[in-house]
């Protein structure tokens, strides 16, 4: 069987302040960066990352070079009633 496209890939949660159209853009353009999206609140930036940690580290001073301030970056690990919930969440707006 072939494996899911995305198995290795981590997501990402980044709490943008401002510079969001620079983070995106500097997101978009990243080797190991699929499935760019903003929230609905403009600020917050959910991605699949399938680089290692050393490529996700490197990503944190990169963003505030761009000129980026954020409030948060990490690895998200929600549990699968979350994404769920979110999911009707969507649905629902």
């Amino acid at each position: 069987l072939a494996a899911p496209q995305h198995a290795g890939s981590q997501r990402v949660r980044v709490e943008i302040l401002e510079g969001l159209e620079e983070a995106v853009a500097l997101l978009g353009q990243h080797r190991d960066v699929t499935e760019l999206e903003v929230d609905e609140d403009g600020r917050t930036v959910w991605f699949l990352f399938s680089g290692d940690q050393e490529a996700l580290a490197a990503l944190l001073p990169q963003l505030l070079r761009a000129g980026s301030s954020l409030a948060h970056f990490g690895i998200e690990r929600r549990s699968p009633a979350a994404a769920i919930a979110r999911l009707f969440h969507e649905g629902s707006a």
